[in-house]
């Protein structure tokens, strides 16, 4: 869907949500954007104080090239202030048959049967781990969470939910014909799985762990994983999750930990 302008936007959401039929509405995320207008006004502050100080000591740094640096530092930070005003109204409202995005440049929806992936990135960093979020649809293209709820996880977790409601049944039913599966790096049948051209028999399958964002396939009666893969190269991982538990006969906590 092409996005409308923010132009009466409160009837825009409302005939967006009617046009893709999305139901009822059960969650929405708002970013918290005046926290980082404080420190963006913060910052902006301080430094013009430190040009206006430089400036009444007759620093000679205060010549044309001298200058430049300065202009830019307050120029990004102005720039800063005026992107974050704009995604003051921004939001992600989850409804019963899919999403609507409010966003600075304006409206879009998708519906859960819209979404043929969920890609879920697992990044650690010095303050821990952090998710990203990606719905695909069908024909390729993504919808763009934005930068305020792409990283979080309560709504990551409900499109997961709801894409994986809809996609395991059909997913199920493949398998069961004799079709192969693909999952990013990896595929299956009812022979077992395969990884960069090896083979491992479901009965020889041990554990299928996620552990510290990668992806591990452990075999039995052997010390190291025979596959071990990042989180986010595996599409619809919740997917792969259902139909690897079905497979094992196991219960969820036991395949996926």
């Amino acid at each position: 869907m092409k996005p409308v302008s923010f132009d009466s936007q409160s009837y825009e959401d409302q005939n967006t949500i009617e046009n893709y039929q999305l139901g009822e509405l059960r969650r929405e995320f708002t970013p918290n954007v005046r926290v980082h207008m404080m420190f963006v006004a913060l910052f902006l502050i301080v430094a013009s104080f430190q040009f206006y100080r430089s400036f009444l000591k007759g620093d000679q740094s205060f010549s044309t090239p001298g200058l430049l640096p300065y202009a830019m530092i307050l120029l990004s930070c102005l720039i800063g202030l005026i992107a974050l005003y704009r995604c003051r109204k921004m939001r992600i409202s989850v409804h019963e048959y899919g999403l609507l995005a409010v966003r600075a440049n304006g409206v879009e929806a998708i519906r859960w049967d819209e979404i043929a992936i969920v890609w879920h990135k697992c990044t650690r960093n010095s303050k821990g781990v952090t998710h990203n979020y990606t719905p695909q649809r069908r024909d390729g293209r993504q919808f763009k969470l934005g930068y305020f709820f792409s990283t979080n996880q309560l709504l990551g977790g409900m499109i997961e939910q709801e894409t994986t409601r809809l996609l395991f049944p059909e997913a199920l039913e493949n398998y069961q014909q004799g079709q192969l599966l693909s999952y990013g790096p990896f595929t299956l049948d009812q022979l077992g799985l395969n990884y960069k051209g090896r083979s491992l028999p479901w009965s020889e399958v041990a554990d299928i762990q996620v552990v510290r964002g990668h992806v591990l396939v452990k075999e039995h009666d052997t010390l190291f994983a025979w596959a071990n893969v990042v989180y986010g190269e595996v599409p619809n991982l919740r997917v792969l999750q259902r139909l690897c538990t079905r497979i094992l006969n196991r219960p969820d906590e036991e395949v996926w930990t």
